[in-house]
């Protein structure tokens, strides 16, 4: 095979000569993330979360009490403990100080961490802190500025942690597609090596959007960027782009707009796992409430001598109840945009009216194109002039009931199935040709 044995042989002894018998060799863990962490770590690192919830009002409202159940669902925290953790967010006098728990938590993660967590652990107070105000004004809340001086992290490394969390945020909300997040990734990734951030870091308890570390790294390695994070490799597995078909089939999916539809799977990917982490977040916020009523009535069935732990408890229960309704929100937006993201954003009416062209589909014709708003923008033709054209556009406002209906009908008369759809497309350009030459 071309190898110089004598070489190789000379390379691998000068390892072992380096080492040598006197060496003394240390390993140190590969970088994992929280999920994978010991619990007495992640229980440290939530109530020191908690203990920022508490800073401002004594209080863990409605919906730092939901984002701090939603986190506790990303990092696989166990049953038993979540429920210590409970009694620890549900009464300020079980508060524990913030060093002794930054002390304990730094003696205890495994070597090589430290700078990964004080990053993670700033980015997730930050994201609590954006529940009631202005991410950039952050310098005005005393307990983040003395966490960074505690730390050692500078505004530059705070300021990269806040756009990675409006980027996350941006994937959601401007509906990014898979070629805008895998562009909009490497660009932070740049930023974040320039200002001494790891990836790994901003991402070791999961995206503040909903999603596990697992679950985030997973769908990054289907776009090609396995590892990107930095997370070890066998937590990672390996990333690797599906091609999926070239040439002509990738010239029919782009004619009929299939094309645009793959190009949103990952984001309906990270859909989908906010909706499995904010079930499951809803499902603790049920226990929780359960807990509270059973509470509540044994205390209720003591008589008056109760009075102020009942008003305590149902104090308590109003606020766990709201969570969950903030909860069920999120459901729901992710829910609908999971349906949007596989809808397409604009019809192509002459494939819709040959698909049903039968007096028994005319109905559904009506229906979908009841869903479409018939728009007039501006585009660029071929010869990069700019001109109007009328299309219509997805009513993204609708019921998610609605919407549903609407992909479901798309399905059944297969507007969504490629060779349906190249048909159709074939068959009405033939039509328009005909209808042309007669004319």
């Amino acid at each position: 095979m071309g190898i110089k044995f004598e070489e190789f042989a000379n390379f691998i002894n000068g390892i072992i000569n380096e080492g040598g018998e006197e060496k003394i060799f240390e390993t140190t863990s590969q970088i994992l993330p929280l999920s994978d962490m010991d619990d007495e770590i992640k229980s440290a690192y939530l109530k020191i979360i908690c203990n920022y919830a508490y800073s401002d009002d004594d209080v863990i409202d409605a919906k730092e009490y939901a984002e701090i159940i939603s986190l506790i669902v990303r990092i696989d925290y166990n049953a038993k403990d979540r429920l210590s953790l409970r009694s620890y967010m549900c009464d300020k006098n079980n508060i524990e100080d913030s060093k002794s728990l930054i002390d304990y938590l730094f003696e205890n993660i495994p070597e090589g961490c430290s700078d990964i967590v004080k990053k993670s652990l700033i980015k997730d107070i930050i994201y609590i802190y954006k529940l009631k105000n202005d991410m950039d004004q952050w310098k005005n809340d005393k307990f983040i500025v003395e966490l960074q001086n505690e730390l050692n992290i500078n505004d530059e490394q705070i300021e990269l942690i806040i756009l990675v969390i409006k980027n996350d945020e941006n994937i959601l909300n401007e509906r990014k597609n898979d070629s805008d997040i895998v562009k909009s990734m490497k660009e932070i990734g740049a930023k974040a090596g320039a200002v001494g951030v790891p990836l790994a870091a901003v991402y070791f308890s999961g995206s503040v959007i909903g999603m596990s570390a697992a679950g985030l790294t997973s769908g990054l390695a289907t776009l090609g960027m396995g590892g990107f994070l930095g997370f070890s490799s066998m937590f990672t597995g390996i990333g690797v782009v599906a091609l999926l078909g070239v040439g002509t089939y990738k010239g029919i999916k782009k004619v009929t707009g299939l094309s645009e539809l793959e190009n949103n799977k990952q984001r309906e990917l990270m859909l989908q796992a906010i909706i499995k982490n904010s079930q499951k977040s809803l499902n603790y916020l049920i226990e929780d409430v359960n807990e509270i009523s059973k509470q509540l009535t044994e205390e209720i069935n003591k008589g008056m001598e109760a009075t102020i732990k009942i008003k305590k408890l149902s104090k308590l229960l109003a606020m766990i109840s709201n969570g969950a309704k903030e909860t069920n929100r999120k459901i729901n937006y992710a829910e609908s945009e999971a349906i949007i993201a596989k809808l397409p954003k604009h019809l192509d009416k002459a494939r819709l009216e040959e698909l049903t062209n039968e007096p028994t589909k005319e109905k559904l014709r009506s229906f979908v194109l009841g869903c479409y708003i018939e728009k007039e923008i501006t585009v660029e033709n071929t010869d990069n002039a700019r001109e109007m054209k009328n299309v219509f556009e997805l009513d993204d406002k609708q019921e998610l009931k609605i919407l549903e209906q609407l992909y479901s009908v798309l399905e059944s008369i297969g507007y969504m199935n490629i060779k349906d759809a190249a048909l159709a497309s074939a068959k009405w350009a033939a039509k328009s040709l005909v209808k042309s030459f007669l004319n």
